[in-house]
């Protein structure tokens, strides 16, 4: 039987704008799982559905906005994670970014505060920098060195910043992965110009490497104790990375 792929999907979601349901009202479509199962989709469709998600729950910043339909989906992703071929990046890796995404799922209330989504975004946020290294390989080693010198001063030139030996902010990690020529970078380079910006106490927040870098680094050092409201954010740009790269 034919895989189901995003023309499938966008006909789906189109038709049922004219739906009366709660969550016509909400994302203005219906739900996708009642008529698809995660395991009929296509890649394209999948890559298709983290990029919806994202765009219609993470926006503004704060806490995701959603029915069980991104859970949903999430928790699939996660329990697909093993059947990828195993590399040296993935080893000791995939299981606990599996992990993680299912806790940032999870909604059983058996752990108070949330905290086991606390810990699991924190863990998340660390990872995708190095997945970002990964995908920026044409440019960084996966230290945050560069290759060479002739693609720092090629990413200075084009992003007009100046590098030093090393990269070790993840907004800059980003925008470097922008440059590069995979579809990985392809895709997030389409997305950043349908994506609103988001706004917070320090001013506008100019594409998701600064909104990484907003609460990586307080979590990091210590300042933000939580930053569990954004795990969904973090677990859905790991889908599409891995959706769109098979890196982990």
């Amino acid at each position: 039987m034919p895989k189901i792929g995003v023309s499938e999907l966008k006909d789906f979601l189109e038709e049922a704008k004219r739906e009366d349901s709660a969550i016509c009202r909400m994302f203005g479509r219906g739900p996708i799982f009642t008529r698809f199962h995660y395991d009929d989709l296509d890649s394209e469709g999948k890559i298709f559905l983290a990029t919806t998600f994202l765009e219609e729950s993470c926006y503004p910043m704060g806490g995701p906005r959603h029915n069980f339909e991104m859970p949903h989906f999430l928790r699939c992703f996660a329990g697909e994670l093993p059947n990828y071929p195993y590399n040296d990046f993935s080893h000791r890796r995939r299981p606990h970014i599996g992990f993680a995404i299912n806790a940032i799922c999870d909604d059983s209330g058996l752990y108070p505060g949330n905290s086991l989504q606390a810990i699991s975004a924190t863990y998340l946020i660390v990872q995708l920098e190095a997945l970002l290294r990964v995908i920026a390989s044409e440019y960084l080693n996966f230290d945050g060195t560069w290759r060479d010198v002739t693609v720092r001063d090629a990413a200075s030139q084009t992003l007009k910043h100046k590098f030093g030996t090393r990269v070790n902010q993840i907004e800059w990690t980003y925008r470097i992965m922008l440059l590069s020529a995979n579809p990985t970078a392809a895709h997030f380079r389409a997305l950043e110009t349908r994506l609103p910006k988001v706004h917070t106490y320090l001013g506008e927040l100019k594409d998701i490497g600064a909104r990484l870098s907003f609460l990586r680094n307080m979590a990091a050092h210590g300042p933000a104790s939580d930053i569990s409201s954004e795990g969904h954010f973090y677990a859905l740009l790991v889908a599409i990375i891995q959706l769109t790269s098979s890196v982990l």
